[in-house]
Order: structure tokens, then C-alpha cells, then sequence
């Protein structure tokens, strides 16, 4: 092999790993078998519901067969662990550990606008727990969502009402949601139907865009008088942690109304449903009757000029603001015959200067370097002080206006919609819970979502997996930061680019077209005839050399003459 050949193989090679790495940190998709026979259409759908095939009318592109649905990547590689996720004991609503049979209790949407697709998948950094699963959106700048009903409505009425879960932000959060919905119970209720204007009870999780950054408590609450549902928010709610750790968020509301937030088991904010949410969920008793009107004689203003009073006869407006401080004396180091700017003596006229087109040259500036040990250069003046005798311009006096009546404001009468709801958190029937968001940021994980009506069990279920996983994602990633800081070195970043590339390998997609790029320039460079070949055949128009003369030549001739053998096209003309 020639060194062009070698040299277009090593550039093979390169380009294999780049793309490699370039593939990964493009997301291309990674096609799973499994996860394709656990998609779960809904009741009634077929392919007709799926991404590519939404409303496609076959008639009117006849031939012209519809693109095929997108599927979900997995991002790492499975652990090979068979994990077994821990069950909540006692008063348990619902609880879901994301593992194998998910598919089961959950409905996915696929439509036109919830085109995102969903990926139960193990944590693409650093797993607390080997072999853990999460609800994984799998693309940026899409709509999501998924619902699991309840096996029966769940009526709050008199109970405590805690909802949990893990939420782990993989790849940050630029733009979008990571919040759970809580849809009503009614008769119309339909899980294939759940979309952003279904109907909910209960809004909780972080949320972050631009200055946006919360963590949501929205509930809805029903005028009993109108019976128009409004949303009630929390008017000081916690951020969002925005590390690429799991997080446990927590909410519990008690039926004596009061509420408290827990993110990662510590206490973040707690308050009351009567007080802390806007619009409150009671309206005021009294409102200002809208037929009252000021009256045209009501006088508001509370001071007004004292026309009688008259300027003081030793009130001089000519005194100035500031005058010389009498008392000021001149440090005994001050230069007086020191300018405080002096021409730089470094200076020099610059070659190209003309007297005659830019006029006569000056050096420029610098502060005067005698100065800078002294009190000041220059003259001396005597430093301001402020005047005792400035009065300014005189003007009258203001005093209180007899005529003053005070603010006007409406009168109040009782208002016709008021009503009081003592108990807003006798939530009405939740039908089950949902994660319906759109989100600029992929990666975004979902686990242990728990839905109870006792906060110890909460507790102990998140003693058994958050409390687990945390220590330990927080103990690897300060080992990875150290590595990552310690192994700066040509050879450590090789290595990271080599592990990258070999990751995404996994992918069969990335394999597939890495091994097309690479295949491609080697059959080109062996079918190619190589640089003997062609210096083997004789120029246009001369006789062939004799062989015994020619490796005369080559054997004797010096090495530096050897490119003389061949004249360029440019050499040949001359010559002629």
C-alpha cells in the first residue's frame, strides 16, 4: 500500500470515529425491537394514529408509499442488571417504577401534535441504581404526552393527598416542562383522549423557560355559583434544581387545607389554599358599586400654597451653593511649577506624518510622573465647601388644605357572585395521572411516580429508591468531574474520544452508515492504480526506457536530483 492509500485509510479511520462522536451528540435514533411490540395503541387506533401515517391520503400520491414512524433511541447502554423495583406498602393510589410491563398500565399519544416519542431506558450518566428504568423524552423541540388512569376515581374529600415522584434532568433544561397533570373524573373522561385541554384537578412539577423557573402547584377549583372551573397558582413556588441529577418532588395537601412542597425530602415551601394562591379561591365579600361616581365639588388635594406669606428680608437669593473653604492650606509638597500633563519624551513622529497635509506634529500626553509622589502639580486653588449662608430661590410654603376631604373611592356594596369554600382541598374525583408537556430539551427522565393518601408512605417508599439512587449518582459524578479534571492530557482526551466513539457503535443506525463512510474510500483506494504504476508508463510521444539503463539510473543518480527525472508541464514548455 502506497502512502497515498495509507494516508486516505488513517483518514478513514478518523472520519469514522468523528462521525461516530458527531452521530451521538446528534441523537440519532436508535432502533429497539422490544419497545416497538410494547407500544400501546389506543382503544380503537391503528397505524392510521402513527407519526408518518397521520391522515396521509394514499389516493392522492399513489405510489408513493408514507414515511415510516419514528421510533425512540436508547441513549445508554443497558447495565445488564435485572432490577427489581421496591412496591410501596399501605394506602397506595397508584404507583408506577417504570419497568418492564409499563406498557400495560400506560397509554401513549401519537397525533399531529404530540409527535415526541417516549423511551423507557436506564440513566444515560452515572445510575444511582444498575439496572434502574425511567420514562425517558427521547427529542428536543416536541410535544409529549401519556396517561395512566386509576383502576377507580380517587375522591380527596377529608384525606391527605400526596403526589411524588423522581425527575431527573439528564441533559439540563433549556426550555419546557417536567410536570405531572392530574386529570378529573368525569363521564367523558377517555385516556386516548388526553391532550392539553383535558380537564385536570391537580398541576404539580418543575417548569423552566427564559425567567421562567418553578416548580408548578395549580389546582382548579369550581365556583360553586357559576360552576366555571378556574385555576388557582401558587403565588411563590420554588425553583427548579437544574443539575443533571435525580430530584424527588413532593406535595402534600392536608384536608385542614394547609400544603407543604418537599424537593428531595427537605421542606421548600408550605402554605395554605386559602392564602397563598392567586386569583384566592374565595372573592371578596364587598366590591365597589359601579354606579357611584365622585362627585364634581370633591377635593383630594391635601396641601395647597399659603398665598400670604412673604419672602424674609434677609433671605439672599445670590449666595451660591458651594463656596472656598476658608480654612483650607496648600500641602507643603505641592508642585506649583509642575504641569500635571507633560509631552510623552518617548514619543516620535511617525515616519509617514506630513507637516504640510496633517499639520505641525505634537508628542502626545502623559501625566506628569513628578506628581505622582506629591499632593498635586499646578496651580492651587482652595478646595469647595458647602455655603451656610445658601438659602436658594425663595417660594411659598405649602399648608394643609382646608377644603381636603381625603382619597375618594367608591362605596361598597355586598357582592352578587361572592360564595366561601372553607374546604378547597376536597379536590373534585382524580381519574388517574399524566405527563402531557413540550419540552426544547431531550433526556428529560420520569420514575416512581407514587400517588398516596399517607405521607409516610411516601416517605418510605422514597427512603427505599430516591434516598438510594442520590448518594450514589452525586458520589459517581464527583468521581467523573475529578477524572474529567485530572486526565487533561493529549492521551486522557484521545481515550474520552475513543469511549465516546465506541458508545455510539452500540447504535446499530451509527454502525450502519460509519461502516458505508469507511467502505466507500477503501474500495476507491485499492481499485486506484498507485503511484508506481503510473511512473512505470513511459510520457506521450518517447520511446520506453531500457530497463538495464534504467536502474543504472536509479541506482547512481543522487537522491536530490531525482525529481529532474520528470519536467512539469511549465519545464516542458520552456525547453521547447
Amino acid at each position: 500500500m502506497g502512502k497515498t492509500s495509507f494516508a486516505v485509510l488513517a483518514f478513514c479511520l478518523f472520519g469514522m470515529i468523528a462521525t461516530c462522536v458527531v452521530a451521538q451528540d446528534f441523537n440519532i435514533p436508535n432502533i429497539d425491537m422490544e419497545q416497538l411490540k410494547n407500544i400501546k395503541l389506543p382503544e380503537g387506533a391503528d397505524l392510521e394514529g402513527l407519526p408518518g401515517h397521520q391522515g396521509h391520503d394514499h389516493d392522492s400520491e399513489e405510489g408513493e408509499a408514507p414515511p415510516a414512524p419514528r421510533v425512540p433511541r436508547a441513549r445508554a447502554a443497558p447495565s445488564g442488571v435485572n432490577y427489581v423495583p421496591p412496591k410501596p406498602s399501605g394506602s397506595v393510589v397508584f404507583f408506577e417504577p417504570f419497568d418492564d410491563s409499563w406498557t400495560s398500565r400506560w397509554t401513549v399519544i401519537q397525533s399531529d401534535r404530540y409527535n415526541g416519542m417516549w423511551n423507557v431506558e436506564e440513566a444515560r450518566h452515572f445510575s444511582g441504581i444498575p439496572g434502574d428504568k425511567g420514562l425517558v423524552v427521547t427529542e428536543a423541540a416536541r410535544h409529549y404526552a401519556v396517561i395512566a388512569p386509576f383502576d377507580k376515581p380517587l375522591d380527596p374529600t377529608g384525606k391527605d393527598l400526596v403526589i411524588q415522584y423522581e425527575v431527573r434532568l439528564q441533559d439540563g433544561l433549556d426550555c419546557g416542562g417536567a410536570y405531572l397533570k392530574l386529570p378529573s373524573s368525569s363521564t367523558s373522561f377517555k385516556p386516548k383522549d388526553f391532550n392539553n385541554d383535558t380537564p385536570y384537578v391537580i398541576m404539580f412539577g418543575p417548569d423552566k423557560c427564559g425567567s421562567t423557573n418553578k416548580v408548578h402547584f395549580i389546582f382548579r377549583h369550581q365556583n360553586p355559583l357559576t360552576k366555571q372551573w378556574e385555576e388557582k397558582h401558587l403565588r411563590n413556588p420554588p425553583a427548579v434544581p437544574l443539575d443533571k441529577l435525580t430530584h424527588l418532588y413532593t406535595l402534600h395537601v392536608k384536608p385542614d387545607n394547609s400544603f407543604e412542597i418537599f424537593i428531595d425530602q427537605e421542606s421548600s415551601v408550605k402554605g395554605n389554599l386559602l392564602e397563598d394562591f392567586t386569583p384566592s379561591v374565595n372573592p371578596p365579600k364587598t366590591i365597589d358599586d359601579p354606579t357611584d361616581k365622585k362627585p364634581s365639588d370633591w377635593v383630594d388635594q391635601a396641601e395647597i400654597v399659603d398665598t400670604t406669606a412673604t419672602k424674609p428680608d434677609d433671605w439672599d437669593e445670590d449666595q451660591p451653593a458651594a463656596i472656598p473653604d476658608p480654612d483650607a492650606v496648600k500641602p507643603d509638597d505641592w508642585l506649583d511649577e509642575e504641569p500635571e500633563q507633560i509631552p510623552d519624551p518617548n514619543a516620535v513622529k511617525p515616519d509617514d506624518w506630513s507637516d504640510d497635509e496633517d499639520g505641525n506634529w505634537e508628542a502626545p500626553t502623559i501625566e506628569n510622573p513628578k506628581c505622582a509622589g506629591a499632593s498635586g502639580c499646578g496651580r492651587w486653588t482652595r478646595p469647595s465647601m458647602p455655603n451656610p449662608l445658601y438659602k436658594g430661590k425663595w417660594t411659598q410654603p405649602l399648608i394643609p388644605n382646608p377644603a381636603y376631604k381625603g382619597p375618594w373611592s367608591p362605596r361598597q356594596i355586598p357582592n352578587p357572585n361572592y360564595f366561601e369554600d372553607k374546604h378547597p382541598a376536597n379536590f373534585h374525583p382524580i381519574a388517574g395521572v399524566g405527563i402531557e408537556i413540550w419540552t426544547m430539551t431531550d433526556g428529560i427522565m420520569f420514575d416512581n411516580i407514587l400517588i398516596t393518601t399517607e405521607k409516610a408512605v411516601a416517605d418510605a417508599y422514597a427512603d427505599d429508591t430516591f434516598a438510594v439512587k442520590r448518594p450514589e449518582e452525586k458520589k459517581l459524578q464527583k468521581e467523573d468531574d475529578a477524572a474529567a479534571a485530572g486526565d487533561d492530557s493529549l492521551l486522557g482526551r484521545a481515550q474520552a474520544l475513543v469511549n465516546q466513539a465506541l458508545e455510539a457503535l452500540q447504535n446499530p443506525v451509527v454502525a450502519g452508515t460509519v461502516g458505508v463512510a469507511v467502505l466507500i474510500p477503501l474500495v476507491v483506494c485499492f481499485l486506484l492504480p498507485g503511484k508506481k504504476a503510473a511512473a512505470s508508463l513511459p510520457p506521450a510521444g518517447t520511446a520506453p526506457a531500457q530497463p538495464a539503463a534504467a536502474t543504472e539510473t536509479t541506482r547512481d543518480a543522487p537522491a536530490v536530483d531525482a525529481p529532474k527525472a520528470t519536467a512539469s508541464p511549465k519545464q516542458s514548455k520552456k525547453k521547447q
